[in-house]
């Protein structure tokens, strides 16, 4: 029999594992930053990382700015 503790442990920890193939943590982190700020910063080092995050989550205005 699984205890009740056990069963929450294992619903948490599965719960927190959430895997974004295509996005990477420097990509994430820039769009987590312009959802919160309204700004964002990119450069030769992140800019494939951002494209790449912004067309996975659907961040168009990023996209659309990055066409110009």
């Amino acid at each position: 029999m699984i205890q009740c503790q056990s069963v929450k442990e294992l619903l948490i920890d599965w719960w927190m594992q959430v895997e974004l193939k295509g996005v990477t943590a420097i990509g994430l982190r820039a769009l987590i930053e312009y959802a919160y700020t309204g700004t964002i910063i990119i450069n030769d080092g992140n800019l494939q990382d951002v494209l790449e995050a912004a067309d996975h989550l659907q961040f168009v205005e990023i996209l659309t700015f990055c066409s110009r």
